[in-house]
């Protein structure tokens, strides 16, 4: 089900695998990972901006420390606080939602504000998520049903999931 998406984006140098020539779906996927593949599917360069971190946590050199810089510039995700980023911390189904909104919004500035929309009680959203879902049910990063990506907010997002998203992101963009 995640299968198509994977190689739509691995095909547009968008994802990458593992040196060992595997993507491992099903693993985790890291803050620091989330912000070069929002990067690299919005055309953003690492490094393009001039910025340097503020964040202690990443570290100078890593390979993630512009994508996250770059990421940060752009509004896409943001630190835990002023100086800690926590590159290697997996992201949540809510993280990622948000940051995914983030993006669309990073490429509609005159994007409205959704209104109306009904946010489940069940899922027992926090209050400063509620926007970025009713953002993405609006503009159909979610689906309300019938999707094989099965929407659960503190849950860890994998690999495939993230990449699923994305390539839903980068249709409703028409940028594939």
């Amino acid at each position: 089900m995640y299968k198509a998406s994977i190689e739509a984006l691995s095909n547009r140098l968008v994802l990458k695998g593992f040196g060992d020539g595997t993507f491992k779906p099903e693993k985790s996927i890291t803050r620091a990972e989330f912000a070069a593949i929002l990067n690299r599917s919005l055309g953003i360069l690492p490094g393009s901006d001039q910025s340097t971190s503020q964040f202690e946590d990443v570290k100078k050199g890593a390979w993630y420390e512009k994508d996250i810089d770059s990421a940060v510039f752009a509004g896409l995700i943001t630190g835990y606080s002023p100086t800690s980023f926590k590159p290697d911390q997996t992201i949540t189904h809510q993280e990622m939602i948000v940051m995914l909104v983030r993006a669309y919004e990073y490429v509609h500035a005159d994007s409205v504000n959704a209104t109306g929309i009904a946010t489940p009680a069940a899922l027992k959203l926090p209050e400063w998520f509620i926007p970025a879902y009713q953002k993405a049910i609006q503009e159909g990063i979610l689906l309300s049903g019938g999707d094989p990506f099965t929407f659960h907010p503190a849950q860890t997002a994998t690999r495939q999931e993230s990449a699923y998203l994305l390539h839903r992101l980068l249709e409703i963009l028409v940028f594939i």
